[in-house]
C-alpha cells in the first residue's frame, strides 16, 4: 500500500492540552487513518492530559509535551506540571526563551528515539510556532545524522501564536524552512495546509508544493430529519464573534422579514464567559427570540453530531478576514453527516465548500438568509441528492489529498 518506504509515523501535537476540541479528535482520527495504511504509530501530546479518565485515547498515546502556550491558553492543570509552570512563573523577558528551549529539547528527544530514520515519519497535524522554530534550529546544524521524514501541516492558528513580539515572523520561519529543505538533498519533507488559499500562499513562501489537506473526518452519514412544520437551523461550533455570533440575530431577522412563509427553530452554543461579558446586550437580544435554543458552551463530538443530525441546515457566518486562510471542521462534518451549509464568502474554506457542493456562500446577512430560504424550498429528494453528491465529492477529495501529502500509493 505504501511506496514511500515508511513503516512508522510519529504524530506530534504539543497544543493538544484540552479534553474537548478539534486537536484531540484529530489525533484519534489521524492515528486510525495511518494505522489503516499499514503504519505503526506513536502519539505525543501534552502531559496535562495524563490524569484525564474520559479521553478514550488509543494505546499509542504518550503524555509528553510541556504546555508551551500556558500564557495564551490557560489550563487549570498547568500548576501540576513543573516545566509548564516555569513558563507562567518566569518574567516576560525570559519566558519566551524558556519555551524555545523546552520545545527544542522535547523535539530532539523525539528525533533521537527514532530507530530507523529512513522508515519513520514525524507528522505535525497542526504545526505550532515553537515546534516550527525548534525544527529549524535542529535542521540548521551542520553534520546532521540521518533524519526521519517530516510531514508539516499548517492550519493558520498556532503557527502564528508566540509570546515575544520580537520573535521572527512566522512567514520568515516558513521561508527559512523552505530554503533548508531545498538545499539539503538528504532531507525529506512534505508540506500541506488546511485550505486551498493557504496552500497557494505557503507554496510561494516555501518555494515548493504545498498540498491542501482538509479537516480529516470520515464519519457515517446522518439521516435527514423528516419534514415537519419547523425548519431547524443550526449555528454549530463555538459561539465567538469571529464565527459570526453577533450576526445570528440579524440573519434570523432577515429570514422573518423577507421570508416569513416558514416556521423555524435556531440552535447555537452558549457563548463563553469572555464573549458574554463583552457582548451581553447583543446576546440578550438574541435570546429574546422565542425560536432560539441554546446548547452548552462546550459539547462533545457525540452531542455535536446529534444536534447537526436533527438540523435541516448549518450556518457558518464567519468573519472573512479572520478566516481568510482557514478551513472549517464544520464544513467537513456537514459533508460527512449529510447537511448543507449557508456560509460567508471569501473565507479560506469558501472555495472548497462550493466546489464540493457542500453549500453556498453569501457576502452579507441578507444573502445568507436567502440561501437558507433556498435550501428550505428544496424538496426532500433534491436535498438528499445534493448531500449525497457532497459527501461523495468530499470523501474523494479527502482521500486523494492525504494520499498525495503522505505519498501513499493510490
Amino acid at each position: 500500500m505504501l511506496f514511500n518506504n515508511l513503516k512508522k509515523m510519529i504524530i506530534c501535537d504539543p497544543v493538544c492540552v484540552q479534553e474537548f476540541g478539534h486537536s484531540l479528535i484529530a489525533i484519534k482520527r489521524y492515528n486510525s487513518y495511518l494505522k489503516s495504511k499499514g503504519l505503526e504509530t506513536d502519539i505525543f501530546i501534552s502531559r496535562l492530559l495524563k490524569d484525564k479518565i474520559n479521553l478514550d485515547l488509543p494505546k499509542e498515546a504518550n503524555f509528553y509535551y510541556s504546555h508551551y502556550y500556558a500564557l495564551v491558553l490557560p489550563n487549570k492543570d498547568t500548576s501540576k506540571d513543573e516545566k509548564s509552570q516555569r513558563i507562567l512563573d518566569s518574567s516576560i523577558e525570559s519566558n519566551d526563551e524558556i519555551i524555545k528551549q523546552l520545545a527544542l529539547e522535547e523535539l530532539i528527544e523525539i528525533i533521537d528515539s527514532v530507530e530507523e530514520s529512513s522508515k519513520t515519519g514525524i507528522f505535525f497535524p497542526s504545526i505550532d510556532y515553537y515546534s516550527l522554530s525548534a525544527l529549524i534550529s535542529i535542521l540548521e546544524k551542520k553534520d546532521l545524522k540521518p533524519l526521519p521524514k517530516f510531514f508539516i501541516r499548517w492550519i493558520g492558528v498556532m503557527e502564528n501564536s508566540y509570546i515575544d513580539k520580537n520573535n521572527i515572523d512566522p512567514l520568515l520561519l516558513c521561508r527559512r524552512l523552505g530554503t533548508i529543505n531545498k538545499l539539503n538533498e538528504n532531507l525529506e519533507m512534505s508540506f500541506s495546509a488546511e485550505s486551498k488559499p493557504y496552500a497557494r500562499n505557503l507554496s510561494v513562501e516555501l518555494n515548493q508544493n504545498v498540498i491542501p489537506t482538509p479537516t480529516f473526518i470520515q464519519e457515517d452519514k446522518n439521516q435527514l430529519p423528516e419534514l415537519s412544520s419547523k425548519f431547524k437551523i443550526a449555528f454549530p461550533g463555538s459561539s465567538r464573534v469571529d464565527k459570526g455570533l453577533l450576526r445570528i440575530n440579524n440573519i434570523l431577522s432577515q429570514i422573518e422579514n423577507k421570508f416569513n412563509l416558514f416556521e423555524y427553530e435556531a440552535y447555537f452554543q452558549f457563548p463563553n464567559p469572555s464573549e458574554l461579558y463583552s457582548h451581553y446586550l447583543d446576546i440578550r437580544e438574541l435570546l429574546k427570540n422565542p425560536r432560539v435554543r441554546c446548547y452548552p458552551t462546550s459539547v462533545s463530538q457525540d452531542i455535536l453530531r446529534k444536534y447537526i443530525g436533527f438540523s435541516n441546515i448549518l450556518v457558518t457566518p464567519y468573519d472573512s478576514k479572520t478566516y481568510l486562510y482557514r478551513s472549517s471542521a464544520i464544513m467537513a462534518e456537514a459533508a460527512c453527516y449529510g447537511r448543507q451549509i449557508a456560509s460567508s464568502s471569501d473565507c479560506g474554506f469558501s472555495e472548497e465548500l462550493e466546489e464540493l457542493s457542500i453549500g453556498k456562500c453569501g457576502s452579507n446577512d441578507e444573502e445568507i438568509a436567502r440561501i437558507i430560504y433556498e435550501f428550505y424550498s428544496l424538496s426532500r429528494d433534491k436535498m438528499l441528492a445534493t448531500v449525497d453528491k457532497a459527501r461523495f465529492l468530499y470523501l474523494n477529495y479527502l482521500e486523494s489529498s492525504y494520499q498525495e501529502f503522505f505519498n501513499f500509493a493510490l
